[in-house]
């Protein structure tokens, strides 16, 4: 059932050669049935003429990551005859959205597409990917068997436009060194905001270069922030994300409240002037770090000499969560071999590959049933499995917060850098006026997709 492939206007050597790419080779074949709509799922068998060759595009950083997704496609080709995989790895995933709509702008579509959970609504929205479900239907796949969240964070409408390749699950680590030093009781699940300013206050010692925290600013790009103002309360957005909801009582607050750490209260490194070179906490400037399991994998990784433990972000009036992120795999709306597309993103997605992932402790899995490999056999830190794998499994104390972002992303980030980042972030505002100022304008973005 296998065709050649087709040259398109832009040409896929062109497409290949713009992007930077890495060439796999292998020559085997999966049976795939026709749900994609694309040249190899017709529903009319085709003579064969040779393996289908399907092209694959990603962010993977040179080294160990882009080294793990070349093992992977040489398993995928060495295990079946009909598929050869091209693949091309962008090293920068800020480049890459950008790349990715120019490609799909030129007609020159991959076969199977990386997305984040950050851009998966825009580009579901331009209707440039494929619903999923019908594939997993076919394939007796379900959605269960993925961390229920990161489905929600790739659900559009109702529609599945992405299945999760990874996590990432975050908490507060801390120096316990530092703690120890201090005299400062390690913190747990139940702990607060206030408890946390209180820390900030006790382990900051500008005398002896050692501080709280770097000057961390919430804000819309990321699933952990969103966690944040939830757990004070407030959010981003409703529900539905038609309306901002940036100047609630509950968002204003925490603003202020991350704002107050660098100008009022002087717990970072930067409210000193304090210069220094490389990760502050790797480093040992700073006492705690909002962070997910590669803080872990980093600093086994580099032999760092300091103790640490991690826990769920404070409780405040809101409660307090796990926040949990994720990229995907997509099939994009015009891919030539969507059905082939598909059998790389099964493969992928499955239990034995995301087993694997999670075993090298850098990246974290998307199922449940993977998630026990990412926790390591010393046990170090103590509350890892606390933080970073029973939630995902739907066993631990703290619930799991999805964050969906809406559509118009870019653009809302633009407002947000102006009015809050160029305002509240220098101190030039407060929150509750920089908030009141961004409102309306992010308002006005939401509006266009309703």
């Amino acid at each position: 059932m296998s065709t050649t492939r087709t040259i398109r206007p832009l040409t896929r050597r062109g497409w290949l050669r713009g992007l930077g790419v890495g060439a796999s080779a292998g020559a085997l074949g999966l049976a795939a049935c026709g749900v994609g709509g694309g040249a190899g799922s017709s529903g009319t068998p085709a003579e064969s003429k040779g393996p289908v060759e399907i092209y694959f595009t990603l962010p993977a950083s040179p080294g160990l990551e882009a080294d793990l997704y070349t093992g992977f496609i040489q398993d995928f080709e060495a295990r079946q005859s009909r598929i050869k995989v091209h693949y091309t790895f962008e090293p920068s995933f800020g480049d890459y959205p950008a790349k990715l709509r120019a490609l799909l702008a030129a007609d020159t579509w991959p076969d199977i597409a990386h997305q984040h959970l950050s851009v998966v609504q825009d580009f579901a929205q331009q209707g440039a990917l494929t619903e999923l479900k019908p594939y997993m239907n076919r394939d007796k796949i379900s959605e269960k068997d993925f961390i229920p969240a990161l489905i929600t964070e790739f659900t559009w409408k109702g529609k599945l436009m992405a299945i999760p390749k990874d996590s990432a699950a975050f908490g507060v680590y801390y120096n316990t060194d530092m703690f120890d030093q201090a005299g400062i009781k390690y913190p747990d699940e139940n702990w607060t905001w206030d408890q946390f300013l209180e820390i900030c206050r006790r382990v900051t010692k500008p005398e002896q270069n050692q501080f709280a925290i770097t000057f961390t600013k919430p804000d819309p790009t990321s699933e952990n922030y969103e966690a944040i103002l939830k757990s004070f309360g407030g959010g981003w957005y409703n529900a539905d994300r038609t309306k901002s909801t940036i100047d609630s009582a509950g968002s204003v607050d925490a603003l202020q409240f991350f704002a107050d750490l660098e100008f009022k209260h002087r717990v970072t490194p930067s409210s000193y002037k304090y210069q220094f070179t490389g990760d502050a906490w790797r480093g040992g400037v700073v006492a705690m770090t909002f962070g997910h399991h590669s803080t872990t994998f980093f600093h086994k990784a580099e032999k760092r000499e300091f103790k640490f433990d991690v826990v769920p972000i404070p409780k405040g009036k809101g409660g307090n969560f796990i926040a949990v992120g994720a990229s995907g795999y997509a099939l994009p709306a015009k891919a030539k071999y969507k059905d082939e597309g598909w059998e790389l993103l099964k493969f992928l997605t499955s239990k034995e590959v995301q087993s694997k992932v999670a075993s090298g402790h850098r990246w974290g899995p998307s199922r449940p049933d993977s998630i026990d490999n990412l926790a390591w056999e010393d046990n170090v830190p103590a509350h890892f499995r606390d933080v970073h794998v029973e939630p995902l499994k739907g066993k631990g104390k703290v619930p799991v917060l999805p964050y969906v972002f809406p559509m118009g992303q870019l653009d809302i980030l633009q407002v947000y850098n102006e009015e809050i980042g160029g305002k509240l972030w220098t101190g030039q505002a407060s929150a509750k006026e920089a908030a009141a100022a961004a409102k309306p304008k992010i308002d006005a973005i939401l509006a266009r997709y309703t």
